[in-house]
């Protein structure tokens, strides 16, 4: 496991995966600022993420961000960082290989399809820093953990995976 510490602040039920449903596929993008109100209340009880040099939120394959039209992880990261005051650097790492949705997937299946599937564009930005990874639903942990790895793997110090959900 390559993440220090992962966060979620609520679990999911019926009712989170309806608003998660229209936040990610039915164009809802203004429940993004009330979820990453939630998820910024981190930085109020956590020192790990008060300390936080970078929000890094999870990549899209272009192909999906495309089709959506925005990358749901990174509409989140923009009110988190803004409250939080940690910067956020969406571009500092890339899905370099078109993943299968996940949501059908075991976890044995999971950590295959998101195996070596990010890379770090700038390890400069990275070396030495402690990253938060954001995203709107841990279910695994699979692809919070390849990306972690990649993260690691270009000097990050710590990675904290930090989401809304926990599935």
């Amino acid at each position: 496991m390559y993440l220090d510490k992962a966060v979620a602040f609520c679990d999911f039920n019926d009712d989170v995966q309806v608003i998660i449903h229209l936040f990610k596929y039915e164009g809802m993008v203004s429940l993004s600022d009330n979820m990453a109100k939630i998820i910024a209340g981190a930085f109020q009880y956590d020192l790990d993420f008060q300390v936080a040099d970078l929000i890094i939120p999870v990549p899209l394959n272009l192909s999906r961000k495309r089709e959506r039209g925005y990358n749901q992880s990174e509409l989140l990261g923009k009110t988190v960082s803004r409250l939080s005051g940690v910067k956020m650097e969406h571009k500092a790492m890339r899905r370099v290989r078109d993943t299968k949705t996940q949501t059908k997937l075991n976890h044995q299946q999971r950590l295959k399809n998101v195996s070596n599937a990010f890379k770090i564009k700038s390890p400069q930005i990275i070396a030495g820093k402690s990253i938060i990874l954001l995203d709107d639903v841990i279910t695994t942990g699979a692809t919070m953990n390849a990306c972690a790895k990649a993260l690691k793997d270009a000097g990050a110090k710590n990675v904290l995976a930090l989401a809304l959900v926990k599935a």
